[in-house]
């Protein structure tokens, strides 16, 4: 099924609330090839190393307020202008999910549904912020207003 609803803001939007809704992974792990030192600390060869994505993704130096919903942080020109690998929701390289494209379209599809049934409404009794504690944080419930279209 292709949208063929000419609206590229909304498709930006829905685009960059995808890429904000995987930015919730626990770790990439990977092994030590060979001994070495990294900042002073010695990793072993054969030793598993996890390097911890959700702190990239929260990280103060790569992202301006990380905390915000920024949409403009996944265009082209965007991504372009930032290291490739702080930005893992998936994983990168030949061990990146092989689900990651079926598990964008399930979470489009969800939105799809959402939208079909309800008009989603701006509240002044909804408080605006984070709904993350930090890096590896569960999701908190988060309330809204919505009004069933059917």
């Amino acid at each position: 099924m292709y949208c063929t609803w000419p609206c590229p803001p909304f498709h930006h939007f829905l685009f960059a609330l995808l890429k904000l809704s995987s930015h919730f992974v626990s770790g990439l792990p990977g092994d030590v090839d060979e001994d070495c030192m990294v900042n002073g600390q010695f990793l072993p060869k054969g030793a598993t190393l996890e390097i911890p994505a959700g702190y990239l993704h929260y990280d103060p130096e790569n992202w301006a307020e990380p905390e915000k919903f920024i949409t403009d942080r996944f265009t082209a020109e965007a991504k372009a202008s930032r290291h490739p690998f702080v930005y893992l929701p998936f994983g990168a390289g030949p061990r990146s999910c092989m689900g990651m494209r079926l598990a964008q379209l399930e979470i489009k599809m969800a939105l799809v549904h959402v939208f079909r049934k309800f008009n989603i409404v701006a509240s002044t009794d909804t408080k605006v912020g984070s709904t993350c504690d930090g890096p590896g944080a569960r999701l908190q419930e988060v309330q809204h207003r919505g009004q069933h279209r059917h």
